[in-house]
């Protein structure tokens, strides 16, 4: 019988938990305020929707050997629209300046699920670029890829940042937008 109460005991507290748990993530957060998120490797201020980013917003991430699913993470800030927690269409990704490099790392474009996917341009801080398409995170597509060290340009075709079917032109192309 001791048990039995003792059990009833612990599930009511475990409800409470929940309940306040629940009330918390439902309260509503202030768009100028920094929140963590992802546990801690993130933060995040904008708009919200069931306790997850959702609207337009800016989402500030932590550089990390690796993240949850395994991958290499550097310090990044996202500046856009987020769907449930990810960035989602057009976007600006600004990247941690390294040292030693001569400009400012960013991808500017299409997101979906939080990956680029669609048109875009990444600028490299080399002073390299691309700009075309992305599927998943990766160059794939037809887009172009200007080398300022050799002052040429390879159009053609990507495949997973690889490139495929095309063909180096001497120079660079006129749209520097």
């Amino acid at each position: 019988i001791v048990n039995i109460y003792l059990i009833v005991f612990l599930y009511r507290q475990y409800k409470k938990k929940e309940e306040k748990k629940a009330i918390e993530e439902e309260e509503e957060k202030d768009a100028d305020t920094w929140y963590p998120i992802n546990d801690e490797q993130s933060r995040y201020k904008g708009e919200w929707k069931d306790g997850v980013p959702h609207g337009k917003g800016i989402k500030e991430v932590f550089e990390a050997d690796v993240d949850s699913c395994g991958q290499p993470r550097c310090w990044s800030i996202i500046e856009g629209s987020f769907v449930n927690g990810c960035a989602e269409g057009y976007c600006k990704q600004t990247y941690k300046k390294e040292a030693g490099g001569d400009g400012q790392e960013l991808y500017e474009g299409e997101f979906h699920n939080g990956k680029h996917h669609g048109q875009g341009a990444y600028y490299f801080d080399d002073g390299s670029y691309h700009k075309g398409s992305f599927k998943e995170g990766y160059e794939h597509g037809v887009g172009y890829y200007y080398y300022p060290k050799k002052n040429n340009t390879w159009v053609g075709e990507f495949d997973k940042n690889r490139k495929t079917r095309g063909r180096w032109i001497d120079g660079e192309l006129y749209n520097k937008e």
